[in-house]
């Protein structure tokens, strides 16, 4: 594969495909760190401290549902979607030594929150990654009980419909904030994560439940974003030595083997998602963004989007309608604003 290139900086962001538009006003004025879109209805379900609101992308309207807890007595750290249609969040007290993080279960069509049976974790930073057989794998993280945070290699697999866990096999490297990327084979590629400088990478494979090691990935800091492309091939994006770019690089697992790819036009990405046309939306929290083609190797420049405060996360959400929903910023400064190729 060839390695493309293109300027950095502000002459390659000076103009861009696509436009930014910003939403309603939320029905809760607060920021969120987690979302997630729900397929039966297209709405994207957020939380800020125990509060919940879904957005409507045909209606452009915010409206109020049911707390996860008393609001302020907890938090969300991230959601997934299970076969069923119900969400799986993890939630932590706020109030509660440790913030132990405790598995919840929602239900889209009754707007009803549940507790998942006898799994409260010392654990923070894990993964949860939704397998092709309905079953959610939970891997690393790091325990917080001990003196010191110490990363940890070992994982387990729940089975939604029994709410049953099942240690399964540890991972080669103890790792914690890692990034998991289901394959279009079913298997589960992880790297990155706590402690710095984790090179390695290793495959999953759900109908073993063993660990491979894959050949580690030519850089040696934390990678920010991991997406599955259409190819199959998997895009990770790594901050590198230099200020105004990031690294690009691409896992081939037909081949086991990593490809260079076109720097990123900009540093620190924080988000990155697959538009229904095949290509990539990136941006960072400084609203800063691309669209990556992959029929061309090479990123496109994007209309800026808002500029978040600083020290505050922006992410994305595919919508249905194939527009991408930028949600995150600080508390008293949401935001909320949607792309359109």
């Amino acid at each position: 594969m060839s390695t493309a290139t293109m300027a950095s900086g502000t002459e390659a962001l000076s103009t861009g495909v696509g436009t930014w538009t910003p939403t309603a006003a939320k029905a809760l004025p607060y920021a969120t760190n987690s979302a997630v879109r729900l397929r039966a209805s297209g709405e994207v379900m957020e939380s800020y401290q125990g509060f919940v609101q879904r957005y409507n992308p045909y209606t452009d309207t915010w409206r109020v549902m049911n707390p996860v807890c008393s609001p302020g007595f907890c938090r969300i750290h991230s959601m997934v979607q299970l076969g069923s249609g119900q969400v799986l969040a993890i939630a932590g007290n706020n109030h509660k030594r440790g913030d132990y993080w405790t598995l919840k279960t929602y239900d889209p069509t009754t707007d009803v929150w549940a507790n998942l049976p006898s799994h409260s974790l010392p654990f923070a930073d894990f993964s949860l990654t939704v397998l092709g057989s309905g079953r959610v794998l939970m891997a690393g993280g790091f325990n917080f009980e001990l003196s010191e945070p110490v990363p940890q290699s070992s994982a387990e697999e729940l089975d939604p419909a029994t709410q049953t866990w099942t240690p399964v096999a540890s991972m080669n490297s103890p790792r914690s904030g890692h990034l998991a990327t289901v394959l279009y084979s079913g298997k589960v590629l992880v790297v990155g994560g706590e402690p710095e400088g984790t090179a390695t990478a290793e495959i999953y494979d759900p109908s073993k439940k063993t660990w491979t090691l894959t050949p580690p990935p030519p850089y040696l800091l934390r990678p920010q974003q991991a997406i599955r492309l259409n190819s199959g091939q998997v895009m990770v994006l790594v901050d590198g030595e230099s200020p105004t770019e990031a690294e690009t690089h691409l896992y081939d697992p037909y081949n086991s083997r990593w490809l260079a790819g076109p720097p990123l036009p900009f540093a620190t990405p924080s988000s990155s998602t697959m538009l229904y046309s095949g290509e990539v939306l990136v941006f960072n929290d400084a609203g800063q963004a691309a669209v990556y083609d992959p029929t061309q190797n090479a990123w496109l420049p994007v209309a800026s989007a808002t500029q978040a405060p600083p020290y505050t996360p922006t992410f994305g959400v595919l919508l249905h309608t194939g527009q991408v929903l930028r949600l995150g910023g600080a508390i008293d400064a949401p935001i909320s604003e949607r792309f359109t190729r």
